[in-house]
């Protein structure tokens, strides 16, 4: 696998949107597809950069005439002949989900999309020997199911994590993501509801959390978590006790720096 390169695996299908166009519109697109970040190009279709989950989150429903262009996030070079462990590593490194591909150094045009997600499948079990409590992240941003979501909108913002497990009484109980938020249609008030704009109480967390929610124990072999990461198609597991108490997480990025040895 390590020898593949980008163009065996990449996504041939995808949205490319101007630099001129609303956020809005971006919103949209990402909320009726699986798309976690979109390739901007300019008017004659080169890459300039991509627009992300977390940029839409922070245009609240007030400002609908936000344009794309003041969002543009650059990204390493990725093209059809990179290979696989190369591409790897530049996703690691800029904690971006997705990334375009480009024909080549000298002509921009996108020709495909490689994430996360992507790289994650084409891992070869037999090569994850390790256990979970050797690769997981122990400090953990956790909120509860009462908080509001506005207050978890503000933290994705600030930390610019992709999502938080939702904890009660030290127990696992559901987990909250940007996509959900996304999904979530009043996740647009969240500024506005700090602000004390038109509504009065931003709903709570448990409005919006996936619950129950997939865990593994720290005992357990990553080559399990990329079972169960596969076979259910999330992103993340939060790690627990036998009493179902939160000991940390681990995530699609953890397991491919591990696979690595990043």
């Amino acid at each position: 696998m390590i020898f593949m390169r980008v163009e065996e695996i990449m996504s041939r299908e995808f949205t490319v949107i101007k630099e001129d166009e609303y956020v809005t519109k971006v919103r949209k697109i990402m909320r009726e597809s699986e798309a976690r970040a979109l390739p901007v190009v300019n008017e004659k279709g080169h890459l300039l950069g991509i627009i992300t989950e977390s940029d839409v989150l922070r245009v609240t429903s007030t400002k609908s005439n936000v344009t794309v262009d003041g969002f543009i996030k650059e990204v390493p070079p990725i093209y059809p002949f990179t290979e696989i462990r190369d591409s790897a590593l530049k996703i690691v490194e800029s904690g971006e989900v997705e990334l375009p591909v480009t024909k080549s150094e000298e002509d921009p045009e996108v020709v495909g999309v490689i994430s996360v997600k992507d790289i994650f499948n084409a891992l070869e079990e037999r090569e994850l020997n390790k256990r979970i409590s050797e690769i997981m992240t122990e400090d953990v941003v956790t909120c509860s199911p009462e908080d509001p979501i506005s207050k978890v909108w503000n933290n994705i913002i600030e930390y610019g994590y992709t999502g938080f497990p939702v904890v009660r009484d030290k127990k696992v109980v559901g987990i909250i993501t940007r996509r959900d938020l996304l999904k979530y249609g009043s996740i647009r008030i969240g500024r506005e509801d700090e602000r004390g704009g038109r509504l009065a109480h931003s709903p709570k967390v448990e409005r919006a959390m996936t619950s129950p929610v997939q865990t593994i124990s720290p005992e357990s072999s990553v080559k399990d978590a990329l079972k169960i990461m596969r076979k259910l198609n999330i992103g993340r597991l939060p790690v627990v006790d036998k009493k179902k108490s939160l000991l940390g997480i681990v995530d699609r990025y953890d397991i491919i720096k591990s696979y690595f040895e990043v």
